[in-house]
């Protein structure tokens, strides 16, 4: 189920595809959400993937976002 976040750092703007990147979760003292990406995104970095609490869903052709806008995200278990 998709949900949202804040991002924790600043995203540079897709391409063509849908992609999902591996992030950090956590909750602010205020309650918000703060998803932050992990630097490298390498589908063979499987540390990355174990360490990472949700997927953050960036859109074919989305622009460039900075750090505190809004995203979306699904959790991951763990």
């Amino acid at each position: 189920m998709r949900e949202t976040a804040l991002l924790g750092r600043d995203v540079a703007a897709n391409d063509a595809r849908e992609d999902y990147l591996r992030a950090r979760l956590e909750e602010r003292v205020d309650g918000a959400l703060m998803a932050t990406p992990v630097n490298h995104q390498d589908s063979s970095l499987l540390g990355n993937l174990a360490a990472a609490r949700a997927l953050v869903i960036r859109a074919p052709f989305a622009p460039a976002a900075l750090a505190g806008s809004a995203c979306d995200i699904l959790r991951l278990p763990g």
